[in-house]
């Protein structure tokens, strides 16, 4: 069954962005790309370096446990931006 999703988003509750990067990149790369813009906004990063033995699956968990301290933004480039939508989707 579909969730109901508000119309706008208060960041104001979100302090933590948990960003991902593509296939051949890591976790500094996608720190850079994000940093400026998500720390002008008071949201701090966590930048994830994939594990090469299960990309998606190091992913989700890293998004899962940043979850548990309250809301999170989540993105990413290229497969990290297609695992970050499917996650923010189903939460």
């Amino acid at each position: 069954m579909p969730r109901t999703v508000p119309s706008t988003l208060d960041l104001s509750t979100v302090t933590v962005a948990v960003v991902l990067p593509g296939t051949g990149s890591d976790a500094n790369f996608v720190d850079r790309v994000f940093r400026g813009a998500l720390r002008s906004r008071g949201i701090d990063v966590v930048a994830v370096d994939p594990d090469p033995r299960g990309v998606v699956r190091s992913y989700v968990r890293a998004m899962d446990a940043a979850a548990r301290s309250g809301p999170i933004l989540v993105g990413g480039v290229s497969i990290g931006a297609a695992v970050a939508l499917q996650w923010a989707a189903e939460h």
